[in-house]
């Protein structure tokens, strides 16, 4: 059992299968400490949709390790996995 702590906003989303159950920043949090362990990130694409007194202001997203196509054949697979559309 590894001694890192767990996110409690993380295991509630993933045992209900719901992704509003824990914040931007919990998401982000998780990312960081996944990097900082170790892990070896070739790509990472963040999409942020930013609201200001209830009204959209702006989409903004950040891309790393990578080109905007190659960022999106990432998004794509990812919408593929998720769906069921395709397995590995």
């Amino acid at each position: 059992m590894s001694d890192e702590p767990i996110s409690l906003a993380k295991a509630r989303a993933d045992k209900a299968n719901d992704c509003r159950l824990w914040s931007p920043r919990d998401a982000v949090e998780d990312v960081l400490k996944r990097i900082d362990g170790g892990e070896q990130v070739e790509k990472v694409y963040i999409a942020m949709q930013v609201r200001v007194d209830d009204k959209l202001v702006d989409h903004i997203y950040q891309i790393a390790g990578c080109n905007k196509l190659e960022a999106l054949g990432l998004l794509t697979l990812h919408m593929h996995l998720q769906s069921g559309t395709y397995e590995f």
